[in-house]
C-alpha cells in the first residue's frame, strides 16, 4: 500500500514539474505579439492611413482632423478583431469596434493625435485597416 502511495506521489510530482516547465518555456521563448513584424504605411493616394499585420499591433502616433472618418477593414472571417483609437499617450479608447470579415465602420473624433491598437482574438491571422476622412 505504501509503495502505491509513493508511486502515485512520484507520478503526480513529475506531471506537475513537466506542466510547470512547459508553461514557463512557452512564456520565455514565445515572441511578444508586438515583436513580430508589422507594417504601417501611408497609402500612395495620400487620402488615408493604412495599417496591416498578423498579430496585436499598436501604431505610432498619427494626426486625425476633426469630424467623420471611415475605417475600412479586411479581417479573417473566423477571427474577431478589435480596433481601438486612443488619444496619443492615453490608454482610454475614444472609439472602438470589433469585426470579422470585410467592411467599413464610421466614427467621429475631435482633431488630435491618436494611436490605434489592433487586437485579433487569435494569433497569426492577417488583417488590414485603412482610415480615411469623410466628406
Amino acid at each position: 500500500m505504501i509503495l502505491l502511495i509513493v508511486a502515485v506521489a512520484l507520478v503526480a510530482g513529475t506531471f506537475y514539474a513537466a506542466r510547470h516547465k512547459l508553461a514557463r518555456d512557452a512564456t520565455a521563448f514565445a515572441p511578444a505579439d508586438d515583436a513580430l513584424p508589422e507594417r504601417a504605411e501611408q497609402p500612395d493616394s495620400g487620402d488615408g492611413l493604412a495599417f496591416e499585420g498578423w498579430n496585436r499591433f499598436t501604431s505610432n502616433p498619427f494626426s486625425l482632423t476633426a469630424g467623420a472618418h471611415r475605417m475600412t477593414y479586411a479581417f479573417p472571417d473566423a477571427v474577431r478583431v478589435e480596433v481601438e483609437v486612443c488619444a496619443a499617450g492615453d490608454q482610454t479608447a475614444v472609439w472602438q469596434s470589433g469585426h470579422t470579415g470585410s467592411g467599413a465602420a464610421a466614427f467621429s473624433v475631435p482633431a488630435g493625435t491618436y494611436t490605434v491598437r489592433v487586437k485579433p482574438s487569435r494569433r497569426d491571422h492577417h488583417w488590414e485597416i485603412e482610415f480615411t476622412a469623410e466628406g
